[in-house]
This record gives structure tokens, sequence and C-alpha cells, in this order.
């Protein structure tokens, strides 16, 4: 159960958001590995989540291959689809400092989505264990905080504007290594 009780103000006056919420979030995850031959590993999984506030299930897949070359060092790729039902919006400003927030997507904010795609090598073996990753997330419903409503009714002495966004929706994308 998610639970984020949320109200912010600029200047302690003026009165942006003003949002209590609770909503069940439900999981399920199951997963299954297959060995075709010693080399070759195959993991699948998928996850569901039900998600109350819009009486639908979401479905996230998952794919991994390992390749053992020897017996210490094995080739991996996977594939992976992700939702996230709660976002931390940044909320910085020069007078106040950081204000920041966490929402739960309701009417104005969708859940965030990636597909991440990973490939990487491993070296492990009794004394040590090494690997280097290259990762690809692509993210949709990427959601940000407009600072403009703060702004704009600050000097209307708290008017919110209909034409101008609470938040800012786009795509983005990370990418990268990491070593492990």
């Amino acid at each position: 159960l998610f639970q984020t009780e949320f109200s912010t103000s600029y200047a302690e006056k003026l009165w942006l958001i003003d949002q209590g919420n609770n909503v069940l979030l439900g999981h399920l995850y199951l997963q299954d590995q297959w060995t075709p031959y010693d080399k070759l590993q195959l993991t699948t999984g998928i996850r569901s989540n039900y998600f109350e506030r819009f009486n639908k299930l979401y479905y996230e897949p998952r794919v991994s291959l390992r390749y053992m070359i020897d017996d210490d060092i094995a080739l991996k790729i996977s594939f992976g689809q992700y939702y996230q039902f709660i976002n931390r919006f940044i909320n910085e400003n020069s007078l106040d400092g950081a204000n920041d927030f966490w929402l739960i997507v309701g009417d104005s904010i969708n859940p965030a989505s990636s597909k991440n795609i990973i490939l990487g090598i491993h070296n492990t073996n009794e004394k040590y264990s090494v690997g280097i990753e290259t990762y690809l997330k692509v993210i949709d419903n990427l959601t940000e905080y407009n600072r403009q409503q703060t702004i704009l009714a600050e000097v209307t002495n708290n008017a919110i504007f209909e034409n101008v966004p609470l938040f800012y929706v786009g795509r983005g994308y990370a990418q990268g290594f990491e070593l492990s």
C-alpha cells in the first residue's frame, strides 16, 4: 500500500498542490531458468503489477542470456521492462531551498516506464569477481515539476493558470558503463 500526503506552497502563502493518496499496488513475479547445454543459460521472467487507481495490470517481461566462455568468464545480455508508480519531483528554489516531494501517479501523472538493455562480461573465481556492463535505458512518461506555476502564482496572488501545466512529460534515456 502506497500512501503519500503532500502540499506545497511558495513563500508560505501560495498553495499549488494539496494531494493525499492511498493506493494499493500488488505484485506477482514468475521466473524460469533453462540450460539447453552447459555453457548457455536462459532466464525468463514476468512481473505483473496491479495498480488500483487505474484498475489495470502492468506487465514487465524480463529476459537474460548468459554464455560461459570458460569456467570463470561469462558474457551476459539482458532486457527488461519496468514501471514506476511513485515519482520524486525536484523543487529547488533559491529563497526556500530544496523542497523535493513524492507523488503517486494519478490524474495528471502517468506511470513512468523504461526498457532496459544490458550487455556485460564477468570474471568470477575463488579469489575475486569483476565485471563490466554497458546499459541503455529508454524512459517514457518522464515527468518534471513545472516551476512556472509557482512563479505565476506569486505574481497573480495565488491564481493557478490552466494553460500552464503543473508537470512536463517527456521521453529520455540513460546510458553508460558499470564496473563491479
